[in-house]
């Protein structure tokens, strides 16, 4: 079945934890449109989606770099530096 129209919008908690979500909301908030506070979390939800493409979806696509190189390295004979990026993989992606 094809999927019409857009989505609806979901707050996503991990977003919380990105050291640069609270600083864009408090920067945005004063300048969307609206005299009402529902005409401005509607404005505010299109903004935080093109936030979370920006910066979430980089994420998603940088862990998923890491995981194919820690597989990578899993597959190889061990050494001292691959046991090192192991390491250093693993501990950026916990």
């Amino acid at each position: 079945m094809k999927k019409h129209g857009r989505s609806p919008f979901r707050f996503e908690a991990s977003w919380l934890k990105h050291a640069g979500f609270i600083p864009f909301v408090q920067n945005i908030w004063p300048s969307l449109p609206g005299s009402s506070t529902t005409d401005r979390l509607k404005h505010l939800a299109t903004e935080l989606r093109k936030w979370s493409r920006e910066h979430i979806g980089q994420l998603f696509s940088q862990i998923e770099d890491l995981k194919g190189k820690l597989l990578a390295i899993q597959n190889c004979v061990p050494t001292t530096d691959t046991l090192v990026n192991e390491v250093a993989i693993t501990v950026k992606l916990n």
